[in-house]
């Protein structure tokens, strides 16, 4: 899957209904004071339709999969990928300032609509970041802090036509679809980022700077 950088609120396509979808989706990110990521355009409004039996076998297949590895970002990459989480202004230059000084480091996380492109949000929080995320089809890279503790949390924000906030994860072993989120629900996705350094150890540098 062809990720799409994240950047800010994509237009959506024709149609009242999908223009509705995005509309509303801004008009609750508007009021929690955040700025919307999106991938891909939304689709039709049919609501996800994953079954409680799936649902179940995604947990259980999350709880076997082991930590997700997340590609660091290159260090010549850092700027743009710091300007494309649209964040306000004063975050963004604290963030750049922690990386800057090897405090933090950014790694990718790529996310996507397991079921139907609907209007779900996610908020994604990391290494103290939290941002909401409105899901498509397409797949969306976000850089975010690499977190101490090697867990990102997914919480659901918006169930645009039922079914759930159904998140996606595209992985070292390929795209991973989540069991459905409730809005408020979170998951703890495990996560682990190596340094690309040969000198690094990996296991001792999956959360840190080099």
């Amino acid at each position: 899957m062809q990720a799409e950088a994240a950047g800010p609120m994509a237009r959506p396509a024709a149609g009242r209904r999908h223009v509705l979808l995005a509309a509303a989706a801004g008009v609750i990110a508007a009021g929690l004071g955040v700025r919307l990521l999106v991938a891909g355009r939304i689709g039709p409004a049919r609501g996800d339709a994953v079954s409680p039996e799936e649902a179940a076998r995604r947990s259980v297949a999350l709880a076997v999969h082991g930590p997700v590895r997340l590609e660091r970002v290159p260090e010549a990459e850092t700027a743009a990928a710091l300007q494309a989480l649209n964040l306000p202004e004063v975050d963004r230059r604290q963030l750049a300032q922690q990386v800057a000084e090897r405090r933090v480091p950014l790694a990718w996380l790529t996310l996507y609509d397991s079921a139907a492109e609907d209007g779900d949000v996610v908020e994604v929080a990391s290494g103290g970041l939290k941002l909401p995320v409105l899901l498509g089809l397409a797949p969306i890279r976000i850089a975010l802090p690499v977190p101490a503790d090697g867990l990102v949390r997914l919480t659901g924000l918006v169930d645009g036509g039922g079914g759930g906030v159904t998140v996606g994860v595209v992985t070292q072993k390929g795209p991973f679809g989540l069991a459905p989120l409730a809005v408020g629900e979170s998951v703890a996705l495990p996560v682990y980022a190596p340094c690309p350094c040969r000198s690094c150890s990996p296991a001792s540098t999956a959360t840190r700077p080099c």
